[in-house]
């Protein structure tokens, strides 16, 4: 998959890799000098991207009616991804996943396996699939055209009602050039098919790129200040709020969804092993003790919207009509009060074994056994803390769900209340996770 990956013809893959003297290895390392060598030399600042003038509904498929039936879904393999396809799939959506450089067969078995390992391969969803309900189309989303033809590009397009774009890159080290690519170059392809299809797009960005207490106000991506380049994540998504912004003033039926903390599912325990929240609760086993929460820094980054919450809402975004109103930014995140450390850990205690006989220590004690557990739980994550004197505050936005509560539908789909989790939900939710 080099020539895919790199950019370069296949033939002269091909070639290289036909040298008995050298590895796979080494013809990659020489490829990718080439590649960044034959790069511009500068890149447009981030504060300076704009959408191509383009990509406007005068390049729409000719004379076709959306039905909301058909929907192209990117990062479908990731941890909401999967959730987000099969509650599309439940919904009576058909579902058109992009899969990144892959065999048709290989990335069908990618998509596959993503739901059976959370637990989602259920006897309705088999039944969805034999009925031919969920597509893969391997594609490569910041390549022009998705790294299709014209005509193939043209022909999903005229498929496909609405959009759900959740692939990204997060590398919570890079800067912004680590992430232009993937999540900004990629964004302007999905908007260029957006337009195409004249389809509805939802695309999930971020509260990162809000400032601190936000609160209530959900403002508009050219209100927000520019981040530092330094960054990368929070400023790529950033960069795309402002392209999504200038899409819908061109006429595209789309909203900016802002995703707060998203945790495990309500109803399976299903979660993330790679997050905060996992982090820190497995490396509260693994230090043996709970850090202290004196100090004015109380808080913690449990205030968490269950992973099934959060994909029937994002459904409920990609079936709203094309009217104005309709369109813009939406904060979906948990609308509860903050949960202060010492709550989590009267819940932890509550569970009971391995967390009912832990003693509390001082914070400073704690990240020095967190440092000594190395990486196999929280100390990744929180390794920054280390000079703190205690446990550090999170949600310091504390960006809380307003525009969505008026889009709920009447059916009982969805409700106010899924979207502020706490109390004995989120208690319930938090020993989910731990049993799963």
């Amino acid at each position: 998959t080099l020539y895919a990956k790199l950019g370069v013809p296949r033939d002269e893959v091909l070639l290289k890799l036909a040298d008995d003297s050298r590895s796979i290895g080494e013809v990659k390392r020489e490829l990718t000098r080439q590649t960044s060598a034959q790069a511009p030399a500068s890149h447009v600042p981030p504060a300076e991207i704009t959408l191509p003038a383009e990509i406007t509904m005068e390049a729409a498929v000719p004379g076709r009616a959306r039905e909301r039936r058909t929907v192209l879904v990117t990062g479908g393999t990731g941890f909401i991804g999967a959730f987000a396809v099969a509650e599309l799939m439940r919904q009576g959506w058909t579902v058109i996943c992009v899969v990144r450089n892959a065999a048709a067969d290989a990335a069908r078995h990618r998509m596959e396996g993503s739901l059976h390992d959370r637990g989602l391969w259920t006897a309705e969803i088999q039944e969805a699939c034999a009925a031919g309900r969920l597509n893969v189309v391997s594609a490569s989303l910041s390549r022009p055209y998705f790294g299709l033809s014209a005509e193939a590009f043209d022909s999903l397009a005229a498929r496909v009602d609405a959009v759900l774009h959740l692939a990204a890159k997060v590398d919570l080290r890079g800067d912004f050039e680590a992430h232009r690519t993937a999540n900004v170059d990629g964004l302007v392809e999905v908007l260029r098919f957006a337009f195409r299809a004249r389809a509805r797009l939802v695309f999930a960005s971020t509260t990162d790129t809000l400032p601190s207490g936000c609160g209530d106000d959900e403002p508009l991506p050219s209100a927000l200040p520019v981040l530092s380049e330094d960054d990368g994540y929070a400023l790529s998504k950033l960069v795309g709020e402002r392209l999504v912004e200038t899409a819908i003033e061109r006429g595209l039926s789309a909203n900016i969804v802002r995703l707060g903390f998203i945790g495990g599912s309500s109803a399976t325990g299903v979660c993330n092993r790679r997050d905060f929240l996992c982090r820190l609760l497995v490396g509260i086993c693994h230090t043996r003790a709970f850090p202290e929460c004196s100090g004015p820094d109380t808080q913690t980054l449990t205030r968490f919207l269950p992973v099934d919450v959060t994909a029937r809402a994002l459904s409920v975004l990609l079936s709203l009509d094309d009217e104005p109103s309709s369109s813009g930014v939406v904060h979906l995140s948990n609308g509860a009060a903050d949960l202060p450390l010492h709550e989590l850990q009267q819940i932890l205690l509550r569970f009971g074994p391995p967390y009912s006989p832990l003693p509390v220590i001082p914070f400073s004690q704690w990240i020095e056994r967190a440092e000594l557990d190395g990486a196999l739980s929280v100390w990744p994550v929180l390794s920054w803390a280390k000079e703190r004197e205690h446990f550090p505050a999170f949600n310091s936005r504390s960006a809380r769900p307003c525009k969505i509560l008026d889009m709920l539908p009447d059916d009982g789909a969805l409700s106010a209340a899924e979207l502020s989790c706490s109390g004995p939900e989120l208690e319930k939710a938090l020993h989910g996770m731990l049993r799963y």
